[in-house]
């Protein structure tokens, strides 16, 4: 988990709640001294045989656990971190002993239910162990009784494509479901293609694809085993602007010259091309009725031969307020014809 200043929408000094019930608002967010709170992130892992491997594959699968692999996760923040801030990153392991000196006492509570655990449901698998595309799984293993290990198995009942497919599933720990079981029915599903949640904590969801009648799946589920310690990674963000790098560029931005930094010498710098204004402008209400003319201001002189009737187009869409119903019951939106031309940094649109 992430965490860090000017996040917590709903907590005021010491970490008390404080909501305005009138309004919903928390009258200290976003003003100084700035309250800390949980971040929003997106967590991504990945799985590498090196720590060297610095491009590990976008797309990875794995059917079952493999003590030598070595995992990279990758967190991103939802929003746009503040500058000059100091942030902290928890790994929460089996135990915070190592890190009380900077975890709030709360992030500590969390820590003793959220344990980060070894991957518990791996991808579906064939019964040479190949790897099945046509079914997704996610979920983390609770274990029903003291097994230390299962296996979801997954057999096509009714061939037939994407959801007019069924299958029935069972554990390696028990029998398989027969028409004749009272609950052979509980057992029964269709191939569809949405999360459906099944037992011990896993969820499955099929392909559009064909399904043969006795095709058999196999989902490997292990027992967590949990990170022994906790780490916590502490970090803080520049008060610089900040920079977009280019998708091919070497790893560090030393001697790429004003295209990648403003300021250094190199290479001329390609500026984007921007709208600086429009007139009337975007948005805009109570314009004239008469109105016949729209320009469009950018920040660089335009190549007139980029610009054509097909590439510019001009639509009026219906306005808030009362409108004429009987035609379809709908408002219509409609292309405007227009005469384009191209006058240095602007396109003169006449209607």
């Amino acid at each position: 988990m992430l965490f860090g200043k000017d996040f917590d929408t709903s907590s005021g000094p010491n970490n008390a709640l404080n909501v305005d019930i009138s309004n919903g608002n928390n009258p200290f967010y976003l003003k100084s001294p700035g309250m800390n709170g949980f971040i929003d992130c997106d967590f991504e892992e990945y799985y590498v045989d090196d720590f060297e491997d610095e491009a590990p594959a976008a797309n990875q699968t794995l059917t079952s656990r493999v003590e030598e692999k070595k995992t990279i996760v990758k967190v991103t923040p939802k929003s746009v971190l503040g500058e000059n801030s100091e942030y902290k990153l928890y790994i929460l392991g089996n135990t915070s002993e190592n890190i009380q000196n900077g975890i709030p006492s709360y992030v500590d509570i969390l820590a003793k239910n959220n344990t980060l655990s070894e991957r518990t449901v791996f991808d579906a698998r064939l019964v040479g162990g190949e790897f099945e595309e046509r079914i997704s799984v996610r979920g983390s293993y609770e274990r029903k009784n003291a097994e230390a290990n299962a296996t979801l198995k997954v057999k096509i009942v009714e061939a037939g494509q994407a959801s007019k497919a069924k299958f029935v599933w069972w554990f390696t720990d028990e029998a398989e479901p027969m028409p004749a079981n009272s609950s052979y029915k509980q057992r029964l599903s269709s191939c569809a293609q949405r999360w459906r949640s099944k037992d011990r904590g896993i969820l499955l969801k099929f392909a559009d694809a064909e399904y043969q009648l006795n095709e058999m799946f196999f989902i490997d589920c292990f027992n967590q085993i949990e990170l022994e310690s906790s780490f916590l990674i502490t970090f803080r963000t520049s008060s610089d602007s900040i920079y977009e790098f280019p998708d091919n560029v070497s790893s560090s931005p030393i001697g790429l010259g004003a295209n990648i930094i403003p300021g250094l010498s190199g290479f001329v710098e390609n500026k984007k091309l921007e709208v600086l204004k429009i007139e009337p402008a975007n948005n805009s209400i109570n314009n004239n009725l008469d109105l016949k003319k729209i320009i469009i201001y950018f920040n660089e002189n335009l190549d007139a031969n980029s610009v054509t009737q097909e590439s510019v187009r001009v639509k009026v869409y219906p306005a808030s307020g009362f409108y004429d119903s009987r035609n379809d019951g709908m408002q219509k939106e409609y292309e405007l014809y227009k005469i384009i031309s191209i006058v240095e940094n602007r396109i003169i649109l006449e209607l």
